[in-house]
């Protein structure tokens, strides 16, 4: 049977990896030019939720301007 020892000595190992292999990839604390595109569907959804957020708040804009000046035609 194997012993507890081993098995920490496993998981040491498998942190060390992971960490070393995400010190590789992530150099200076940014994506490597080749990984650039690979974002994952999180990141991207952000940035177009940050988008469709800045235009609905530019269209609602628009409709109150617009239900302004229809307020001030009809006095």
């Amino acid at each position: 049977m194997i012993g507890w020892r081993f098995w920490v000595l496993l998981a040491a190992g498998i942190a060390f990896v992971l960490w070393a292999g995400s010190a590789l990839v992530l150099q200076n604390g940014k994506m490597p030019e080749i990984l650039a595109g690979w974002e994952s569907p999180a990141a991207k959804s952000e940035t177009d939720s940050g988008q469709i957020r800045e235009e609905s708040r530019e269209a609602m804009r628009d409709i109150l301007r617009r239900a302004e000046r229809d307020r001030e035609s009809d006095r």
